[in-house]
């Protein structure tokens, strides 16, 4: 095969002039499936349908490099770690023992023990798992399995109910593990926040005295460093005094706001994360790294393998002389892609300095964003931009009900996404629709910033005239 187009291709990808494309060519569901043509033949069509289909595809896609688009919690591009990923294609291997990946086992080991050093974890232990929705459940597992070991041969019938606590504005993924691990979802207690969306310490330590005197069993309380809507932080460190005066699992979920640790100027966020039981993180967030790029990170490195899985099948996992590095063992996956490899080339590209600056660079554009929303009278901030979320939403001095000014304020943002001028996301809070600004991307630049407020509030201009 002929790839000299593949990298006229990606040549031409990574030297776009942002200032003359769009985020992206809006389709209907219909349209793309015309586009796409998707009816795969009997024979061959060879290159020419191949690099014909690859180039629909990216029409067809949301240009997530694009400086205008801050819809998720990631955005932007990474090469050394996209170099990464066709090498890693390229050998095609799976993490699960030393004698079928040694070289990706080693680089594993290492990042695994460099983040639980740089978390403030002397001799901790993980795996790189398929997101922090993944982290987040094994968390729950572990924690479970550790404070009641006979769960794992004997299941849930062998204990009370059991119930965890985690804030009203945690992430969905607890209910998802709840439901997989057999809790129930009612056993997830949403603890109360406060105005700045942060868990409030004597509400954990109510909702925990009342789930003792319904009869249920508590075992976990989580703190979330960066939450998706807001990106606050709860208050670890009073909030693991809580939980250990219970005796329970303290888990930090850092999947957002984990980063920070890399920022001396503002890993101050992330204050008692070391004293975490566990912590879940996504490089792939503001690290930059393709999807997906998550680790589960353990204080003590002699619970994940016991509370995973310590039966093994013989026809995959031998004695060996380094067995110990069969990382597939520490895995409810089989198959594990090799996700560190991405990780370690980036940081050692960039270095930690480079990530330094580019965090804060992050923070500060989130800054600057909240001070052009702030300073401008049609703006109205939603919420404190700790972060890298700005929350805000058009709010004229008109006679508006909470109704029209949602539905200006969405259907402005609908049209920039259908135009293609710009992609970002949107909430509720406290029943106001919220647009959700991410900087995610480091390439953008103040200016970027200045024109989607001015587009936006355009937009929103015109749609007043025509409600008033």
């Amino acid at each position: 095969m002929n790839l000299s187009k593949l990298f006229e291709l990606l040549e031409s990808e990574i030297n776009k002039d942002f200032t003359k494309t769009k985020v992206l060519e809006y389709k209907s569901p219909k349209e793309m499936i015309e586009h796409l043509d998707l009816d795969i033949q009997n024979e061959s069509n060879g290159e020419k349908d191949l690099y014909k289909s690859i180039n629909k595809y990216l029409s067809g896609s949301v240009d997530t490099a694009h400086p205008l688009f801050s819809n998720q919690l990631w955005a932007g591009r990474n090469y050394p770690a996209l170099i990464s990923e066709f090498v890693t294609s390229l050998r095609n291997t799976s993490v699960y023992t030393y004698e079928t990946a040694p070289a990706a086992t080693i680089i594993e080991t290492y990042m695994i023990d460099m983040l639980c050093k740089k978390m403030g974890f002397k001799e901790g232990d993980g795996t790189f798992l398929t997101g922090s929705s993944n982290a987040n459940l094994i968390s729950l597992l572990v924690a479970r399995n550790t404070l009641f070991p006979e769960i794992k041969s004997k299941g849930l019938s062998s204990l009370p109910e059991l119930c965890f606590f985690v804030s009203e504005h945690s992430h969905y993924s607890f209910e998802k593990a709840a439901n997989v691990l057999g809790f129930g979802e009612d056993n997830v207690i949403k603890v109360r926040a406060d105005e700045n969306h942060r868990m409030i310490p004597s509400e954990l330590e109510l909702s925990i005295k009342n789930s003792i005197d319904e009869g249920k069993k508590p075992f976990y309380v989580c703190g979330t460093a960066g939450t998706t809507e807001v990106g606050a932080f709860d208050p670890l460190i009073e909030l693991q005094e809580i939980a250990k005066q219970h005796n329970l699992w303290f888990h930090t979920d850092g999947a957002w706001g984990g980063a920070l640790i890399f920022s001396n100027k503002h890993k101050h966020l992330l204050k008692g994360i070391e004293n975490s039981d566990s912590i879940s993180w996504d490089a792939h967030k503001l690290m930059g790294i393709p999807l997906i790029c998550s680790v589960i990170l353990l204080k003590d490195n002699n619970q994940l393998l016991p509370a995973v899985c310590e039966q093994t099948s013989d026809y995959l996992f031998h004695e060996h002389e380094y067995d110990d590095l069969d990382l597939g063992k520490k895995s409810i996956q089989c198959g594990r892609r090799v996700d560190s490899l991405k990780l370690w080339l980036s940081f050692k590209y960039y270095g930690m300095k480079g990530y330094e600056e580019r965090i804060n660079k992050m923070v500060s554009l989130a800054e600057y964003l909240n001070h052009k929303v702030n300073s401008n009278p049609s703006f109205e901030l939603l919420a404190p931009t700790t972060y890298c979320n700005v929350n805000f939403r058009f709010n004229p001095e008109f006679d508006l009900s909470l109704e029209e000014i949602n539905g200006i304020n969405l259907n402005a943002r609908d049209e920039m996404y259908k135009e293609g001028t710009a992609l970002f996301n949107y909430c509720y809070i406290d029943s106001k629709l919220s647009i959700r600004f991410i900087l995610a991307n480091p390439d953008v630049n103040t200016t970027d910033l200045d024109n989607i407020l001015e587009i936006f509030q355009s937009k929103c201009e015109k749609l007043i005239a025509l409600t008033v």
